[in-house]
């Protein structure tokens, strides 16, 4: 069986709907998403969480985080997330689900405005693309780098979308 890419993706309990696309887009052979559904807590505190959560983000590749009006006022469990993902220097993509191709200022996570991350739409050719790349790009600049990146025009032209 081949090695499978693990990816912790974060996203409010009303957006759904995009993680099961995402998921179906993006899940097979080489690839594996990974989330601990607040569905799934129950009487868990909230150190116990964040236990489960570092476990899981500790064996991925990278962290995705959806965004949407939804996530404007973060949940505990996301919020924990993303301060996790930071704390393991994951490297981080935020796909903004209204279609934005960079950072969404009014919509991004505030910790994550001026972090090293990747921002970009909510298809599945570019979602594969940061997939397939950012890991690698964060860990050779992460030491020179901050803030917001996003892929050029001609990158998705070139995906034809």
């Amino acid at each position: 069986m081949a090695y499978k890419k693990k990816i912790y993706v974060s996203y409010d309990a009303d957006d759904l709907i995009y993680y099961n696309m995402l998921q179906a887009w993006c899940s097979g052979e080489t690839q594996e998403f990974i989330h601990y559904s607040s569905g799934n807590i129950g009487q868990k505190t909230s150190d116990e969480i964040e236990k489960v959560v570092e476990e899981k983000l500790r064996s991925t590749i990278c962290f995705i985080v959806m965004v949407s009006d939804h996530t404007i006022s973060l949940g505990t469990q996301m919020m924990s997330e993303i301060n996790k993902a930071i704390e393991l220097d994951k490297p981080i993509i935020v796909v903004n689900l209204n279609g934005k191709r960079s950072i969404d200022n009014d919509l991004c996570p505030s910790k994550l405005k001026t972090r090293m991350a990747l921002h970009l739409s909510f298809n599945a050719k570019i979602i594969q693309k940061a997939i397939d790349t950012w890991p690698t790009y964060y860990e050779e600049n992460k030491q020179k780098g901050s803030g917001a990146h996003y892929f050029k025009p001609e990158v998705y032209k070139k995906l034809g979308i």
